[in-house]
């Protein structure tokens, strides 16, 4: 049985009221409107991403980072609290599960980043600084690359192809994740199922199935069963619209309810199990998202970075690379969420334009006492 909001520590308390704001379920609502095919996405790397961003904004751009991320202002303190408890917490939870949390800052070295705002990041998101030369373009891009991948245990090998010059710094939060399903499925059971997008056949897909007692939710709109990693700290939850309904109600029923809302509506139920062996790798670019979800300013040259460094500009994006393998034995995921500051000097320019679950679904990998969203995605069967 959970523990009751009663009971809870009030760490606990603050941890269950960060990880359930509305950012997770607005981001994966815009993921599931823009994009026409498989994606994934890392819901709690972005969110730290934007904790490191948010402590060097000021005035206006900081209340629209707040009000994107679902926090008050007077909240800021007690969010960069919950991010590094998220950090140290997180990987002890399961000694079957493997779980990485790293923050980097990669620093032009003409420039120099505010003392007060590394006090606020070095510490409590654990970020590494490091100060670079950006003339070397290629160079330093490898350094970052390979940062990436070693801490993503080489499932993100590489987030960019050289820096600019014109950047200040770069801002990047990684996030990796294995894990073995508490009850594994049997590979002689897996077999050619046929796989429906929009009510159309798009081929067979290696169907994985079993017959066991899982955690299941069921309504007119959807039903969502729930498959444990470990010791039961993470979970899968899967969620397959009902024929005739879409993963955009199944989103829009879970927002009015919150995000962890169905972590703890599931009731232990025999489920014929079907889900199909996949992995997808998506790259995205986030601006037009993030300033739809509320921060318009943070890209503009109205930006106010001041509280990071007296030579930030503005951001020249933010992205996320992430890819998801699932199959018999488990999960294995990564996700890495970088940003782009332009520095005051830097010639303007605007940016680029730029259950049997034999038919669509969306999964969530979670961590399951504060209901955060680690990993999102839909399966479409189409890449």
């Amino acid at each position: 049985m959970c523990q009751s909001a009663a009971a809870a520590s009030p760490d606990r308390q603050q941890d269950r009221h960060f990880a359930n704001t509305p950012f997770a379920l607005n981001l994966i609502e815009r993921m599931d409107k823009e994009s026409d095919k498989d994606y994934v996405i890392s819901p709690l790397s972005l969110q730290l991403l934007l904790g490191l961003v948010m402590n060097g904004a000021q005035g206006k751009t900081a209340d629209e980072i707040y009000s994107t991320l679902g926090i008050e202002a007077s909240e800021a303190e007690e969010f960069n609290n919950y991010c590094s408890r998220t950090i140290e917490r997180l990987p002890k939870l399961d000694p079957k599960t493997k779980l990485n949390l790293a923050n980097a800052l990669f620093v032009n070295q003409r420039y120099k980043l505010k003392d007060e705002y590394l006090q606020k990041v070095t510490k409590p998101f654990s970020a590494e600084v490091s100060a670079h030369d950006f003339s070397n373009a290629k160079g330093t891009a490898d350094y970052i690359n390979n940062w990436c991948s070693e801490q993503t245990n080489g499932l993100i090998p590489s987030i960019i192809d050289k820096v600019s010059e014109d950047m200040l710094c770069y801002l990047v939060n990684a996030l990796y994740f294995k894990g073995e399903w508490a009850d594994k499925f049997d590979p002689r059971y897996t077999s050619p199922e046929p796989f429906s997008n929009n009510g159309k056949i798009v081929g067979d897909v290696p169907m994985m199935k079993q017959y066991d007692d899982f955690g299941f939710f069921g309504n007119e709109l959807f039903k969502a069963v729930r498959l444990p990693y470990g010791n039961k700290s993470f979970s899968m939850i899967v969620l397959l619209p009902e024929e005739g309904h879409s993963t955009a109600e199944a989103i829009s029923f879970l927002k009015d309810k919150g995000a962890g809302w169905l972590l703890y509506s599931t009731h232990k139920r025999k489920v014929d199990l079907w889900l199909p062996r996949f992995e997808v790798r998506y790259h995205i670019r986030l601006n037009d998202t993030l300033a739809k979800m509320g921060m318009p300013t943070s890209f503009t040259r109205r930006a106010d970075f001041k509280a990071l460094s007296p030579d930030a500009l503005r951001l020249s994006f933010v992205m996320q690379d992430a890819v998801i393998k699932v199959d018999e034995e488990g999960a294995e995921a990564a996700a890495v969420s970088s940003a782009g500051m332009i520095a005051t000097t830097a010639i303007p320019m605007d940016p680029p334009v730029e259950f049997h679950a034999d038919r669509t679904f969306l999964y969530m990998i979670t961590e399951d006492s504060s209901g955060s969203i680690l990993f999102a995605g839909r399966y479409c069967g189409t890449k």
